[in-house]
């Protein structure tokens, strides 16, 4: 049985493999993964074993080594006891361990352990320094174990080292497939460690202070711009989940001209322009406005206008130095709210730069809602960077140390954003979910208009060879006396025409299709199986309606009859008289 609690966000990984054995039950190994200054990594393997016995646990023994992926070596820092402590007096200079046809202590038993889990990331030499006491036993110990003694000056300490392979074997096998996961590859998570430890460093770097520099235009102008990271727990305790971007253009008397905030999500990798123009929701300064000052790096979909295919104005430069800062992030997406007038020209506008209109955006609960007539628009970050960017400020943008995000961002063709972008059709209701009222049938809007007469619809006639027998296959029994009405001549021989299709097609549908539900039907009312029949043909619906109508009057007919007969009052429309005068004005104004 093994134990495992990973923490990959934070780079450690822990396993715990419980055994029997005379000195310990349980080995446990952690690994540590950290960043270097020179960007290389280094990762930190320690094993203990154990023996607990009731709830006191007792260290028998401990390894430590620490690999280096980028030189292929790992280095033993210590073997013995945590705390620069010896092995445990009950486990001193026993060979108890059995490994590849020997007998080890429990101690070298463990130092190859720590050599068989470096093996894993790649690593080819082991080094370690025999801190003898003047003895030279230790040193004939490694000797032994296949060490070499490495050159050294005189009056240090010997450095030892050998091949990973020749220390792997004191190590049983069982020990190291019994704790690590089969699937674990340990080059992937290192990388990933590591890639995830630079991201948060050059973050934190980045939101320290405000990123600056200088214009050519306007004079004695600047850029600011500003990173503001948002974290998931109190006291910034938990992860970077949101950065709040702001890229502003700054005048001689740091008046704002021109500036830009948006959201990034990166937990959802897609990043959502807030405003674009000034503070307070006003517009871009007019020493800037409608000036295309700026020469961006390159185009992919040119404007039409000759003057701005290499060249934007400030604030679509902002837009550019954004949609730059979420790529780097890791944002994929760009979304933008265009509150735009009843022209449309703003919302054409962004469209030159390659935003296409999407199906209502992205779901966020944080952000506030949007106008609901609203252009919303998306587009590649790479795609509005690279048609946005000036190629002056590309180098001056803050995260550059991220930039090799970039090249593993997948960049799908347009063709593949558009069909995203696309909403989906309506589901049309089928008959068995709508809501059965009275004189009313599951039709769309557009067929339930009021008939002027009760003839039948010359498009709902059935073709002449499939007017058979209703009792077709299965000889499936007549609906009872009480269930059946009196129907006019033609609606009879519509009925038994849909009714034997419904029944020969009932074995070649796929279940719960509109021809399944409709062979299904026989054992019901004519006047059930005619209007839930309209809802797999809209062409039978008039039909339907004035069917409905029908029976409606003869019903009325037969109640005033009777009341006549009873001496009752023909004006008097309690009861069900009034419920059939009021069921018979719905039908005529559906």
């Amino acid at each position: 049985m093994r134990e495992t609690r990973p923490d990959e966000k934070d780079g450690i990984l822990e396993w715990v493999l419980p055994m029997r054995h005379s000195l310990c039950t349980r080995l446990r190994v952690k690994l540590v993964a950290n960043d270097t200054k020179d960007h290389r990594g280094k990762c930190s393997i320690e094993v203990w074993a154990e023996d607990e016995y009731t709830d006191e646990v007792t260290e028998m023994a401990y390894c430590r080594g620490m690999l280096c992926q980028t030189d292929s070596r790992v280095i033993i820092l210590w073997l013995g006891r945590s705390n620069t402590r010896t092995v445990h007096s009950r486990a001193r200079a026993r060979r108890v361990v059995e490994a590849d046809g020997g007998k080890y202590t429990l101690a070298e038993a463990l130092m190859g352990l720590v050599v068989s889990i470096a093996s894993l990331f790649k690593v080819s030499t082991l080094e370690l320094q025999a801190k003898d006491n003047g003895t030279g036993k230790l040193i004939d110990l490694y000797l032994r174990l296949g060490f070499t003694k490495r050159p050294q000056a005189p009056g240090e300490i010997v450095w030892m080292e050998a091949p990973v392979d020749l220390v792997t074997p004191i190590s049983p096998a069982s020990w190291l497939s019994g704790l690590m996961p089969e699937s674990f590859d340990a080059c992937t998570w290192m990388c990933d460690v590591l890639r995830r430890q630079q991201f948060k460093a050059a973050l934190s770097e980045a939101c320290k202070e405000t990123v600056r520099w200088d214009l050519k235009w306007p004079a004695s102008a600047s850029v600011n711009v500003n990173l503001t990271p948002c974290y998931t727990g109190a006291f910034r305790s938990g992860d970077v989940t949101r950065v709040l971007l702001e890229a502003a253009v700054v005048g001689a008397c740091e008046e704002t001209l021109a500036w830009a905030s948006a959201n990034v999500r990166l937990d959802c990798e897609f990043c959502r322009l807030l405003w674009l123009g000034r503070h307070k929701s006003g517009a871009a300064h007019a020493s800037v406005k409608g000036l295309c000052m700026y020469e961006v790096s390159s185009k992919i979909d040119k404007l039409a206008d000759c003057e701005a295919v290499t060249s934007v104005t400030a604030s679509i430069a902002l837009l550019g130095v954004i949609a730059a800062l979420a790529h780097r992030l890791g944002a994929k997406m760009f979304h933008v709210g265009v509150p735009d007038d009843e022209s449309g020209r703003l919302a054409d506008y962004f469209r030159g730069f390659s935003f296409v209109d999407t199906a209502g955006g992205p779901s966020d609960a944080m952000q506030p809602p949007s106008r609901g007539d609203a252009p919303q628009l998306s587009a590649l970050c790479s795609t509005v960077m690279k048609n946005c960017l000036p190629g002056a400020w590309e180098d001056k943008v803050p995260l550059g140390r991220l930039r090799a995000l970039m090249e593993f961002t997948a960049t799908p063709s347009s063709a593949t954003l558009q069909s995203k972008c696309v909403s989906k059709p309506r589901r049309l209701r089928p008959a068995s979910e709508a809501k059965e009222k009275p004189g009313v049938t599951a039709a769309s809007p557009e067929d339930t208009k009021a008939p002027s007469s009760v003839q039948l619809a010359s498009d709902a006639v059935l073709p002449s060879d499939s007017k058979k027998s209703v009792r077709g296959v299965g000889e499936a029994p007549l609906a009872p006396k009480e269930a059946q009405h009196e129907l006019p001549q033609e609606f009879s021989s519509t009925l038994a025409q849909t009714s034997t299709v419904a029944a020969h097609t009932e074995a070649d549908s796929p279940e719960g299709s509109p021809t399944q539900c409709i062979a299904q039907l026989q054992f019901q009312s004519p006047l059930a199986r005619l209007k839930a029949h309209t809802a797999a043909s809209p062409s039978l619906v008039k039909a339907s309606n004035r069917l409905s109508l029908t029976c409606t009057d003869q019903a009325a007919g037969e109640t005033l009859s009777q009341k006549r007969s009873k001496g009752t009052s023909a004006n008097d429309t309690s009861g069900p008289l009034k419920e059939l005068h009021n069921r018979r004005r719905r039908l005529l104004l559906s």
